[in-house]
């Protein structure tokens, strides 16, 4: 009898211990949770081209959903040695936004070189928790020195950069945001002794071109997907094409959207954009948008409900951060875009070979996980049946994005 009691007592020490390990174990990964997803966004997108002794200039963006609020920034940017940021200049060099809410003293900017790379910490940090944003704000700009000739890239290191933000679950301890980034490239040529003569004295091409280094604005907006509904568990984070278009010029712009309601039963994502020099495309614009699966769409004004078959646009945009959100979700994105007659890239048209795509990868009435992405599962429904079809029948009735 005493021998079953010890070996009852050291079962329930086991168990104990056991039990303790695996609480401490969903302790610590509970800590390294992310609460929300988020980016950080290098602009210009375009590569930049510069001379040497140019500055190489680049504007930092954060980028979180609706209700992110962001309250600290550790950005770790690395870079080629055709360009450089001087120690006695570095302070200057890199510059803080006032508008972001990332702005205090204890602000730090840092040198340091990463597994053989040219690197600079910038970190910034907000002072006053009523001053916290959700959204695409500016937070930092860097103007690199071009200091030798050659290629490169302005990259963020994923590993050692970090976003936080102020958790609306109190009971959380996670205020991580998991990172998506975006980089820039350069060129840099051989230095040309007349650039600041012929600038000086070419006083009529620099009256004539002030919008070439005019303000950015923000573009916030509201999209929907036809036949997505707010039940949906495989249509997160989309990634559109965003083209604004006015003055008889345009711009392409990348973006991952993000959910943010519903609307009539359909899932509602937000996006948002930057607009370099804004003011080259005229007081009134065109925004085009362009899903994953989707045709492109035109909106001509805020609120569209229907096709906007006008010329031109009526949407306005103003310089900075920009808190206007331009709804465009009442006339839901077009599905079926999907392949190309001999590719497998999307060729802005629905015809009978996305049909014939669709329709083949639905028989065989295949499911996925929730969050899975499949090209084919047009309702985000994590699924692949005939609803897929009967969407793309629908939009067979379109067939072409709008272009103009």
């Amino acid at each position: 009898m005493k021998n079953k009691e010890i070996i009852f007592v050291v079962l329930l020490i086991i168990s104990l211990v056991g039990a303790l390990f695996l609480v401490r174990q969903r302790q610590e990964l509970r800590r390294g949770a992310y609460y929300s997803n988020g980016r950080i966004i290098l602009q210009p997108e375009d590569r930049i081209d510069a001379a040497v002794g140019d500055d190489v200039t680049v504007r930092a963006f954060f980028d979180s959903p609706s209700g992110t609020m962001v309250d600290n920034v550790h950005m770790v940017l690395c870079y080629g040695d055709q360009i450089d940021l001087p120690d006695s200049e570095l302070a200057s060099r890199v510059e803080f936004v006032a508008d972001s809410g990332l702005v205090n003293d204890d602000n730090i900017v840092l040198k340091k070189e990463y597994d053989g790379e040219n690197c600079v910490n910038v970190i910034a940090m907000a002072n006053n928790s009523a001053t916290l944003k959700d959204g695409i704000n500016h937070f930092a700009t860097v103007r690199f020195r071009a200091v030798s000739t050659g290629n490169g890239n302005i990259t963020i290191n994923t590993d050692r950069s970090k976003m936080t933000g102020s958790n609306p679950d109190t009971e959380s301890t996670d205020h991580n945001i998991a990172l998506e980034v975006t980089n820039a490239s350069y060129s840099i040529s051989a230095a040309n002794d007349n650039n600041d003569d012929s600038n000086n004295n070419d006083d009529s091409n620099n009256d004539n071109d002030d919008t070439s280094s005019g303000a950015d604005s923000q573009l916030n907006y509201k999209i929907s997907f036809s036949g997505v509904k707010s039940t949906a568990k495989c249509a997160d984070n989309w990634n559109v094409k965003v083209v604004v278009m006015g003055n008889g010029k345009n711009v392409t712009l990348n973006d991952t959207v993000h959910r943010d309601g519903e609307l009539d039963g359909r899932a509602v994502y937000r996006g948002s954009v930057v607009v370099p020099n804004y003011a080259q495309y005229g007081s009134k614009v065109a925004v085009f948008v362009k899903g994953p699966k989707h045709l492109q769409m035109k909106f001509g004004e805020d609120n569209q409900s229907g096709v906007y078959n006008t010329a031109g646009g009526e949407i306005s945009l103003v310089s900075g951060n920009n808190s206007k959100v331009f709804n465009f979700a009442k006339l839901p994105l077009l599905a079926g875009d999907v392949v190309g007659n001999n590719s497998t890239s999307q060729d802005g048209a629905i015809n009978a070979v996305d049909f014939s795509y669709i329709k083949t990868k639905a028989l065989a009435h295949e499911n996925f996980n929730d969050g899975t992405y499949v090209l084919a599962d047009l309702d985000g429904n994590c699924s692949m049946n005939s609803r897929d079809v009967d969407i793309v029948r629908q939009s067979l009735n379109e067939k072409q994005g709008q272009l103009y």
